[in-house]
């Protein structure tokens, strides 16, 4: 005998359920359309999210309350219906919801989640009935109907010719029009360095009153005071830790042709060469112009004094020195040369290991002992998809990197004088000899590790844990660089809470880069597997034409492929034959076989 159901009695009986109270919290079949990205617009609305063709990294303003956000610090992923705030944490679609109508988030008070999807169903149109056998039913609301759009050709408009007057008095006939040219693809917002600069700043609050003074970004010239600040520690000061960090940084400077990235660098090196400059016998810091391989790399971080009188060698000189690449083109053009080891030894460089020893056929060997690295260079946005490969992220390359993004001024039109950056070079001398004098390692005051332990298991330990967000392996490491410079501008021998709190608001700004360079490196990777999949076809069409005389079918060419062709999907292959047929690269002949059936012959251009 059947199984009783009572709902199906009922139904047979024409009873229908009455709508009753949400109770199951799964919800699978609740909102299986609403997206994270639809639920922000819904409930949030701070920003319109930058959705474009992602489905992961959609930059948004947070929607915690109270975090208001002015530089978008949080994004979603419309896979995991997910997202993160690099400051506040995660949350979901439910949490929009729950902020969106003053109600406790699911997670703090789970006794509220039916009364919150009972909110939810009523504003979607959704019904919710519980049968009574205790089963809940949920329906959407009815889609609307689909339209089906008929293409008629449009009929030729006639020709109206309008008489135009002269108007003596239009003053608009003297004004001449100026087309702005077109803004690069990366936005940020800028980065508010007077907000949480220390009032006892020693050294960054002058450089950057001077600096505030130019036509160019501020963001160019706050990190290369950092770095400034880096050159002057040196291997003397660090930040107590397992391993210990030290204060130098590699700064690639995004921006535009014209936007000044070169310029800045050089107020920089004007500022170094004032206040260390280089001398095997006295140290200070070691300007290093486009290097061409990593053995002349290396052998410029190594030095040796000799006494003048005898000529006899006294020791190996400990380098501190800046690698300025004037463009991050010149080098990835070198390191993709075959054999060329160049990446590998910057990251080994920058990572600072007690010492470095390479050899080859035309330099020897070349050495560098307790040698200090930093490195400066710049690219421009729409080059960056261009430039990365999708090992960089998967190396680390790219996560060693700070990319910063510069917000335009107002620039000059004519006339100006370089920077006058002499006010700037005690202060820094100052932090010098602070350093010096100590050899010490920095600690974070006990309220200080507090606030920086919440920040890294809420915000970055995630990132970390991604493995679709390399660009974040490393970013307690650079946190931890920044807590130590701003420390350091002040000449303490600690990390107070308040270096913790602007370290964060300098991460809040970083992450927007971050992301932007991020998607660029996925973007190449996509690129490259496209032109993967196309030199795969055209090599085995071209092969079985070799071998039989005959150009290749469909099915041809899924048998030459082989397990390529599981491995790259048939939608893949059929996009890249397409793809191949309209730039020419690709012939295709259709025919008809012995049973009147069409077929399609792919050939090669010869």
């Amino acid at each position: 005998m059947a199984e009783f159901n009572i709902d199906t009695f009922l139904s047979n009986l024409g009873v229908t359920p009455e709508p009753t109270l949400p109770v199951n919290e799964d919800d699978a079949e609740f909102v299986p359309e609403l997206t994270i990205v639809d639920a922000y617009r819904r409930w949030c609305g701070k920003m319109e999210p930058r959705v474009g063709n992602k489905t992961e990294s959609i930059m948004v303003s947070c929607p915690y309350p109270g975090h208001v956000d002015n530089n978008p610090s949080a994004w979603v992923n419309t896979k995991k219906n997910t997202g993160n705030c690099a400051l506040c944490g995660g949350f979901d679609r439910y949490d929009l919801a729950a902020w969106h109508f003053g109600m406790p988030r699911p997670g703090e008070n789970p006794a509220q989640f039916p009364e919150l999807r009972k909110r939810i169903a009523a504003e979607l149109g959704i019904t919710i009935t519980r049968t009574p056998a205790g089963n809940e039913v949920v329906q959407q609301p009815p889609s609307p109907p689909r339209l089906t759009v008929v293409k008629n050709e449009p009929e030729p408009e006639e020709t109206v010719e309008e008489e135009v007057e002269d108007d003596e008095d239009d003053e608009d006939d003297n004004v001449l029009e100026f087309i702005a040219p077109m803004d690069h693809k990366l936005r940020t917002n800028p980065l508010l360095w007077e907000t949480f600069l220390a009032p006892d700043s020693h050294f960054l609050r002058t450089w950057m009153n001077i600096c505030r003074e130019d036509d160019l970004p501020e963001e160019y010239y706050f990190f290369l005071g950092l770095m400034a600040i880096g050159a002057a520690l040196g291997n003397e000061v660090v930040l107590k830790d397992r391993e210990p960090v030290r204060g130098n940084l590699m700064l690639c400077l995004v921006g535009p042709s014209g936007l000044g990235k070169s310029r800045s660098i050089r107020a920089m090196s004007n500022l170094l060469s004032s206040a260390f400059p280089f001398h095997v016998s006295s140290g200070g810091v070691k300007s290093i112009a486009n290097v061409g391989s990593a053995e002349s790399l290396v052998d410029e971080f190594h030095e040796e004094e000799y006494d003048p009188a005898t000529n006899s060698f006294i020791r190996t000189v400990p380098v501190r020195g800046v690698l300025r690449m004037d463009e991050l083109t010149t080098l990835v053009s070198k390191s993709n040369r075959q054999g060329s080891t160049l990446k590998p030894m910057i990251m080994e460089l920058y990572d600072s290991p007690a010492e470095i020893v390479t050899r080859s056929r035309t330099h020897g060997k070349a050495s560098a002992k307790d040698h200090f690295f930093q490195m400066v260079s710049t690219t421009q946005p729409d080059a960056m998809s261009s430039l990365l490969s999708d090992t960089d992220s998967v190396s680390g390359f790219l996560n060693r990197w700070v990319f910063i993004n510069g917000t335009p001024k107002v620039l000059s039109s004519y006339g100006g004088v370089p920077l006058d950056v002499e006010d700037a070079v005690v202060p820094l001398k100052d932090i010098r000899i602070w350093g010096t004098a100590r050899h010490m390692q920095l600690i974070l005051e006990p309220d200080a590790l507090r606030r920086w332990d919440q920040f890294f298991q809420q915000v970055l330990v995630p990132y970390k844990m991604d493995s679709e967000s390399p660009m974040f392996a490393r970013s307690d490491l650079l946190m931890k660089k920044l807590m130590l410079l701003l420390s350091a501008d002040r000449m303490k021998a600690y990390v107070s809470i308040e270096m913790v709190e602007a370290a964060i608001q300098i991460w809040e700004y970083l992450s927007q880069t971050y992301l932007f360079v991020q998607d660029e490196a996925s973007v190449k990777a996509e690129v490259k597997e496209a032109n993967q999949v196309e030199s795969d076809v055209l090599r085995v069409c071209k092969f079985h034409f070799d071998q039989t005389g005959r150009n290749a079918t469909m099915r041809d060419i899924q048998r030459r492929l082989g397990h390529k062709w599981k491995k790259h999907g048939r939608q893949k292959v059929l996009k890249a034959i397409t793809s191949l047929c309209v730039t020419g690269e690709l012939m295709e002949y259709p025919m008809k076989n012995a049973s009147g059936r069409t077929i399609v012959r792919y050939q090669v251009r010869p």
